[in-house]
């Protein structure tokens, strides 16, 4: 029993890093062109829209695949994630700022460093919260 919890902890900690860097990768591509390409926004205002886009390619892998929506009202789980998404967006936008404005780091440099901090704390709370 006790391995088979360890295997199903592998598992959701492999699909959500999975799932987890295609979004990033889609927040990073989505910040990248609307600074630099399309619109010419400030970094922190591009990374508001890149979050909600973001935010459905989470939840749906997330759900369907991290931690196995089947068993799950989406109705209970779709408002707790959310939640957590929108906890962890302020704490990502939070160090994105602290980065930004108190380091020589490049944006896109500073974007990757914070998205590589932030996803602990949110399979945290999506494991044992929002899906759990």
């Amino acid at each position: 029993m006790k391995r088979y919890k360890l295997s199903i902890l592998k598992r959701q900690i492999l699909c959500f890093g999975l799932v987890g860097a295609l979004a990033a990768l889609v927040n990073m591509l989505l910040v990248w062109c609307l600074v630099a390409k399309v619109f010419y926004l400030h970094p922190l205002q591009a990374n508001i829209f890149a979050f909600f886009v973001a935010f459905w390619i989470s939840y749906m892998g997330h759900s369907r695949f991290t931690f196995n929506e089947k068993q799950h009202k989406i109705s209970h789980t779709a408002p707790k994630f959310f939640l957590v998404a929108i906890t962890s967006f302020a704490l990502n936008e939070i160090l994105y700022f602290i980065v930004l404005h108190f380091t020589p780091i490049p944006y896109l440099w500073a974007l990757l460093l914070v998205l590589s901090i932030v996803p602990a704390f949110t399979f945290i709370l999506s494991r044992y919260w929002a899906f759990g």
